[in-house]
């Protein structure tokens, strides 16, 4: 939930500043009094995770509610967090969600992008209308996005196969279970993995499985790697010594 803090509070500075904008420009101006401006009502931020069902995403649910009453608190204004995030992962969905925020005025956008050709037009449409978007945990980096907030995901790849090394005997044999294929992230965190696993020649990698990101989806894909590895190994005639990454 930590994760969270700096994501609510990057599209807050965003919404904030362009508030500031407002308000000195009108103040620039003499005439009547001022009609009520969007400072004097709650700010309402939309956030859209990959899937609803991800443990991980709920979390991170949790700590930007948890975050926007503490800002609320502090700024003496109302935080809103808008729940928009599909059922299950979905590019185009989101790209939908994106332009409902859009429709429905609200103040922003944090998003966790699955596929970054289905949100970009979305993003860019958003920012064009006035409504700053941010991404977390997965990136549309060619995107009109103002910040991203997420890991070094090439980095955080590399440093899991050199712990797995550690773990696992000589000739061991690896297969990487990945998430959705068209997620920024998580292809990069694959480019680590690889990377790393070619400075081990005695590790070999016999292949990447991306499946969809659910308990059950996982599951099945890894009994399903192990049982055709298992086959190859018996036909082969060798003790099959298979970790999972």
């Amino acid at each position: 939930m930590k994760r969270a803090l700096p994501v609510v509070g990057g599209i807050i500075w965003a919404i904030t500043a362009a508030d500031c904008r407002e308000r000195n420009d009108a103040g620039a101006r003499p005439g009547p009094p001022a009609a009520p401006t969007v400072a004097d009502r709650p700010l309402r931020i939309a956030m859209i995770a990959k899937s609803a069902s991800n443990p991980s995403f709920v979390a991170a649910r949790i700590g930007a509610e948890n975050r926007a009453r503490e800002l609320s608190a502090s700024l003496g204004r109302p935080i809103r967090i808008e729940w928009l995030t599909p059922p299950q992962e979905d590019g185009q969905v989101q790209a939908q969600r994106i332009a409902q925020a859009v429709k429905e005025r609200m103040d922003g956008v944090m998003l966790s992008v699955s596929d970054a050709r289905a949100v970009t037009p979305a993003i860019d449409d958003a920012v064009a209308h006035g409504v700053p978007v941010m991404t977390f945990d997965s990136d549309a980096p060619d995107s009109r996005r103002f910040t991203y907030c997420g890991v070094d995901d090439v980095k955080a790849g590399e440093t899991l196969m050199e712990e797995l090394s550690r773990l696992v005997p000589r000739g061991a044999h690896v297969a990487v279970l990945a998430g959705n294929r068209a997620a920024t992230n998580l292809s990069r965190r694959v480019e680590g993995v690889l990377r790393e696993a070619a400075r081990h020649p005695d590790i070999k990698v016999v292949g990447t499985f991306y499946t969809v990101e659910t308990p059950e989806e996982a599951s099945a894909t890894v009994l399903q790697i192990s049982a055709v590895v298992t086959l190859v190994f018996m036909l082969a005639s060798r003790e099959p010594r298979f970790p999972l990454l």
